[in-house]
């Protein structure tokens, strides 16, 4: 058995390192509870209690680091933290000016470790005369920890993995969803909705049957026919300032793989939406009421979502009423970013929260996807249908929008510059060439709760500056 040196192993804190580290250490303890009684024999007799477990880190002194700790301290932020060994060590590079053989894109794990959700406890920072600067920090664990595996590793690169999944990998699957749930909004619509996640990876999606996703297809056409499409959600009470309702767009990772089985137990079994496990564990459903819409067909909701509400103009109708009184917000990712600005500019929302949005179909449609959705093809020539197909000159009125994007996606880029320009944009580039991808839900939580002063000071301080997803 090789030796592991100490080097090789890290605490990954929010999915980074923490910068010159010189020691971790991660203690696992459980309690005995005494079970002893006369019939003991005179020997103590106990059981498994309760687990706790901590974590600690010994660093030098390095001044963003020592920053984000405390102030998550400060703002009690639970963060999350894995143990694990370096996946990537041996990609060490020449060494720089400071001697540092850091990979470009960071140590990551190799997924071999544990993981789980942590708060700080203490942090101490130690700087004496003549001597380097140094801060220890400690973490509290928060329930559960949760192995790390081969199958949470693909999971999280959004591998096609073609293997029948053990109940122990879908237990497994499941926590790393949940986690990676609190930490990211992604491109991968399922770390968005983790009790989908079970279905994420199995053999069977391959082989079924497959469904067009066009006006022929009999099985798109009974969900569009009979389900709703839409959910609404009152909140128990009301925020004290002012009545809000988010509209939240489902994209077009709404289900993943284009089967019959996959709509089938999306749509009909788990009557999935995009964004409502987020609302949940954000707690935006217990003050606001919300709104979570669906496109079936996966085009950009020149169908509208149903039967009923057959076209854009029919939804916002819908929308319009069920809004009336209420200071709008509306969210979406990719496509449902674009309905989400089509739909704030249509109904005069305070607010749009876009992440990686579309603003021109036709450039995305032709450029990303070789023109291959079906009902933009169809109904480009239609003036009606058509009239939304590029929005760049649709967003105006008083409303705000913030626009996300992955500041290394060609696509991405191109479509936050087509309204660089509109005065109601602000435009916050992410560190990532992935498109879709979210910033942490920590900071989601707040930029989604925002008062107008707070949101305000939030977007002079990070417009145009490319950031890390948890950096915001």
């Amino acid at each position: 058995m090789a030796n592991i040196m100490g080097e090789q192993v890290q605490l990954f804190i929010s999915g980074k390192t923490l910068a010159c580290a010189t020691s971790c250490k991660v203690n696992i303890s459980a309690d005995d509870i005494d079970v002893s009684c006369k019939d003991s024999a005179g020997f103590n007799s106990t059981i498994p209690g309760r687990i706790t477990w901590t974590a600690s880190s010994d660093n030098l002194f390095v001044l963003d680091d020592y920053k984000k700790l405390v102030d998550a301290m400060i703002n009690k932020t639970v963060l999350t933290l894995v143990f694990s060994t370096v996946g990537n060590f041996s990609s060490k590079t020449a060494p720089d000016a400071d001697g540092h053989v850091i990979p470009s894109g960071g140590w990551t794990t190799a997924y071999d470790g544990y993981e789980g959700k942590v708060t700080v406890s203490s942090i101490d920072l130690n700087a004496d005369n003549g001597s380097v600067a140094t801060y220890s920090v400690n973490f509290n664990g928060h329930g559960a920890l949760a192995k790390q595996t081969a199958i949470v590793k693909a999971l999280k690169e959004e591998s096609n993995a073609d293997w029948l999944l053990t109940p122990d990998d879908k237990e497994a699957i499941e926590i790393a969803c949940e986690q990676d749930g609190l930490r990211y909004f992604s491109s991968f619509s399922d770390y968005i909705n983790n009790e989908h996640a079970d279905n994420i990876l199995a053999r069977e999606l391959i082989s079924e049957q497959p469904i067009s996703v066009d006006e022929f297809d009999e099985e798109l056409k009974t969900a569009y026919r009979t389900k709703d499409n839409y959910k609404i959600v009152i909140p128990k009470y009301y925020g004290e300032e002012k009545k809000i309702c988010y509209i939240f767009f489902s994209g077009n990772g709404l289900y993943r793989v284009n089967t019959v089985g996959e709509l089938k137990r999306t749509i009909y079994a788990e009557d999935r939406f995009e964004w409502e496990y987020i609302a949940n564990r954000s707690g935006i459903t217990n003050t606001c009421k919300c709104i979570f819409i669906r496109d079936l067909y996966k085009n950009f909701y020149v169908n509208g979502i149903s039967e009923k509400y057959d076209d854009i103009e029919k939804l916002i109708d819908f929308l319009r009423k069920e809004t009336f009184g209420y200071s709008v917000y509306t969210v979406g990712n990719s496509a449902g970013g674009y309905m989400a600005m089509l739909a704030g500019s249509l109904l005069g929302a305070e607010r749009v929260y876009s992440f990686s949005g579309i603003v021109d179909l036709y450039e995305y449609n032709n450029a990303v996807h070789g023109d291959t959705y079906y009902f933009m093809k169809k109904y480009r020539d239609n003036t009606v249908r058509s009239r939304y197909f590029d929005i760049t000159n649709t967003l105006s009125g008083k409303m705000q929008i913030l626009f996300f994007y992955a500041a290394k996606n060609e696509e991405d880029i191109r479509q936050a510059n087509k309204v660089r320009d509109n005065k109601n944009v602000v435009l916050f580039p992410i560190d990532s060439n992935e498109h879709g991808k979210m910033i942490c839900l920590e900071a989601i939580s707040n930029v989604f709760t925002y008062d107008e002063a707070a949101l305000l000071d939030f977007c002079e301080k990070n417009r145009d500056i490319v950031k890390e997803p948890c950096d915001y």
